[in-house]
């Protein structure tokens, strides 16, 4: 069975005890990094502890580093072999020995279970239940959906990869306003009446639809179309709302239509969600069209227990006295809204996950007051489930902020198809020998690693503006930067060959600041991990996820690597140092490679 392997944390906790011993109580979640590596390895502040016994946090560290030192003279195989104060820290310095350990139980551990460094066994406990990717159907997916997408399977993979449960589904929203005005628009094109369809219409209707206009992105333009022509035409808004009330009554004429064309979108979404790597523990998507007749039955149901009331016709639930306004759950007309669809979604997920205590779901934060509200009236009902949100802010173009209404979008597929053609043309022009099957794959891979990491190395809570040049530059902070370091590595090891768990760890000459580097950044991985999935020691706090920590690491551990790969000589040295320094480039390597793999950005063999 798999164990929790936490070298940075055994290092903190291994020091903490040493410390308590010798009379200071310092706490292992204290210790933190020296903002430079030449001061040491781990540095213990004194701050907490000075303001409890009443002494200054300089004069601390003095008298710690001085009782440290007697502990080095007595034991001279102890994992640290210096303690230096510094101010109101004391830096330790780890024994070559040490590092050398932390080498071969990395190495070990991947050649058992490769891909397992970074990875915690799965706790005990209730699985979170997690929903994300969840657009409306009859719209284009653009790049503001991305950022859901690409944001919620890292939240996903990181809490796996930190073995908290998770099971993750998706919501489709798939009738509504834009799905009757977009209904709407395709009828009257077609030159027929809304009122006096007839399947035989409908079916002819579909049947000479061209094959290129059957995607979500079609639909969405007709979406648009359509707002543009129902503005101050009464008439014809009566009749989206009719359209509207025919589908939540099942008309088998209008279902029709409807169902057709809602497949065309689900097959395109289920594509975009391979591409992006997007797995769900649920064959098929929630339906808002499944919940039409359970959200009735609950919106009669808050009317009859007193928790909604009427109100002009319609029937709302006010919140007012925790600041939340008024919720609608049913219109004047009798149609229903997304807040009463999602408490009978809410009401299946508690049905369909019994195991489940939490439940999550991803949103854009200008959702959040929807939220809110939704919380409120599921514990009024009341309701099992701890159920929340966890939001992202806006992703943005350099000239504003999108709108399907307006139609000024960038959707998916040409963003994807831009930053495919920047790449292809990049690695073309770079190895015009390579096979086409090579040349694609690579830059597949460079597209979407760019792509993913220009939209995870933010806080989850950040604006981003995206920037297609920057997210495929191979300098800077970017997706290609870290991948091209693992190449790199990659490389070095091809060429330098086999190296056995022995040989790696027999040289006994002193290990390089840019070799020790890579021992820390590589002990930090597991730590990072479940710092970035919202775990800190035993507690869990999953609204506190934050892929950009595990991003910023690969990054930094990047930036370690191509010193490592410019500073230290590994093939033309003394073979036992030799085997030590490639021991070293394939830790690293799999330490970032993983890492890379957590956030779901694929390494090329090849760059």
């Amino acid at each position: 069975m798999a164990h929790s392997f936490q070298p940075w944390r055994a290092w903190t906790a291994m020091i903490a005890e040493v410390l308590h011993h010798r009379g200071y109580p310092v706490l292992a979640t204290d210790i933190v990094s020296p903002p430079d590596a030449a001061l040491g390895d781990l540095s213990v502040p004194f701050f907490r502890l000075a303001k409890e016994l009443g002494k200054s946090p300089a004069e601390l560290a003095k008298m710690a580093a001085a009782s440290l030192a007697k502990v080095i003279d007595q034991d001279g195989a102890s994992f640290f072999v210096q303690a230096t104060p510094a101010g109101p820290y004391l830096n330790i310095t780890l024994s070559d020995r040490a590092l050398s350990e932390l080498m071969t139980e990395v190495l070990a551990k991947e050649t058992v279970e490769p891909g397992s460094y970074g990875h915690e066994p799965v706790h005990l406990g209730s699985p979170i239940l997690f929903e994300y990717a969840n657009p409306n159907t009859h719209k284009e997916l653009h790049i503001g959906h991305l950022r859901n997408f690409v944001t919620g399977v890292a939240f996903h993979s990181l809490w796996k990869a930190a073995g908290i449960p998770v099971k993750a589904v998706q919501f489709v929203n798939d009738q509504g306003s834009n799905v009757s005005k977009t209904l709407w628009m395709m009828v009257t094109t077609a030159g027929l009446s809304v009122r006096a369809c007839e399947m035989a219409d409908i079916e002819e209707l579909l049947a000479s639809y061209p094959i290129e206009q059957r995607t979500g992105n079609a639909l969405g333009r007709l979406y648009v179309e359509a707002g543009l022509a129902l503005e101050g035409t009464e008439s014809a808004t009566v009749d989206v709302s009719w359209i509207q009330a025919r589908l939540e009554a099942h008309d088998p004429v209008w279902e029709r239509l409807w169902r057709e064309t809602r497949n065309w979108c689900l097959q395109e979404l289920q594509s975009i969600c391979e591409e992006i790597g997007i797995v769900f523990d649920r064959q098929l998507p929630y339906l808002e069209s499944d919940l039409l007749d359970e959200a009735s039955s609950i919106v009669s149901a808050l009317e009859v227990s007193g928790v909604a009331r009427v109100s002009e016709g319609a029937l709302i639930v006010d919140l007012e006295e925790e600041k939340l306004g008024v919720v609608l759950v049913r219109k004047s007309d009798g149609n229903l809204l997304y807040a009463s669809k999602d408490l009978a979604l809410a009401q299946q997920k508690a049905r369909d996950w019994p195991a489940i205590s939490q439940s999550y779901v991803l949103i854009d934060n200008r959702q959040s007051l929807h939220f809110k509200q939704l919380k409120s009236v599921l514990k009024r009902m009341p309701f099992p489930l701890v159920y929340d949100y966890l939001d992202y802010g806006l992703l943005t173009l350099k000239d504003g902020a999108m709108s399907s209404r307006k139609g000024n979008i960038i959707t998916y597929q040409m963003l994807r198809n831009a930053l495919l053609d920047r790449a292809l043309a990049e690695v073309s022009q770079r190895h015009a020998d390579w096979e086409p099957e090579t040349v694609e794959r690579t830059a597949r891979a460079i597209a979407f690693g760019g792509m993913k990491f220009a939209l995870l190395k933010q806080n989850a809570d950040s604006i981003i503006t995206f920037d297609m040049e920057q997210a495929l530059a191979f300098e800077g902070m970017t997706g290609p930067y870290c991948q091209y370091a693992v190449v790199r590595l990659r490389s070095i090891l091809e060429k330098g060959g086999a190296v056995t768990l022995s040989e790696s760890a027999e040289d006994a000459t002193e290990w390089l600041p840019a070799e020790r580097t890579l021992a820390i950044m590589t002990a930090k991985l597991p730590s990072i991990v479940q710092s970035a999935a919202g775990q800190m020691a035993e507690n869990i706090n999953v609204k506190e996820t934050q892929p950009a920590v595990l991003a910023q690491w690969a990054f930094a551990m990047a930036q370690a690597v191509n010193a490592f790969y410019r500073d230290v000589p590994v093939l033309d040295v003394e073979p036992s140092v030799r085997a030590r320094r490639l021991g070293i480039a394939r830790m690293a390597m799999t330490a970032l490679k993983n890492a890379l793999g957590i956030l779901t950005i694929e390494v090329p063999d090849m760059m």
